[in-house]
């Protein structure tokens, strides 16, 4: 039986606002991985954030893969604690395309 769980949002600060429009860390989060599967360092969206002014092109897409991967990691245990028997695979070679991972599950007999 799963219990009720409280949510924990990123930090001390959002505790409870589970990645709403107010939780700057969630927003990061989805920024970074929206950043991931950018192959151009000079579009206007990615170029005017400071966060890329600092640590540069490659180390945000870095962070973005490890964002994602991150979520992904979380769905997975989401569908294993459901019943589930779920792997995280890579669909494609990461030179085709950096959003190259796939969850594969099916539902576990009871």
């Amino acid at each position: 039986m799963l219990r009720a769980r409280r949510p924990l949002g990123f930090c001390r600060e959002h505790v409870g606002l589970r990645g709403g429009a107010q939780d700057n860390d969630f927003r990061t989060l989805l920024w970074l991985i929206q950043f991931s599967k950018s192959a151009d360092p000079s579009a206007w969206e990615h170029r005017r954030r400071v966060m890329t002014q600092i640590l540069g092109f490659r180390r945000c897409r870095d962070l973005g893969l490890k964002a994602r991967r991150l979520l992904e990691e979380g769905r997975l245990r989401y569908l294993r604690d459901r019943g589930f028997e779920a792997e995280l695979v890579r669909y494609v070679d990461a030179a085709t395309t950096p959003d190259n991972l796939a969850i594969v599950a099916i539902r576990r007999a009871r």
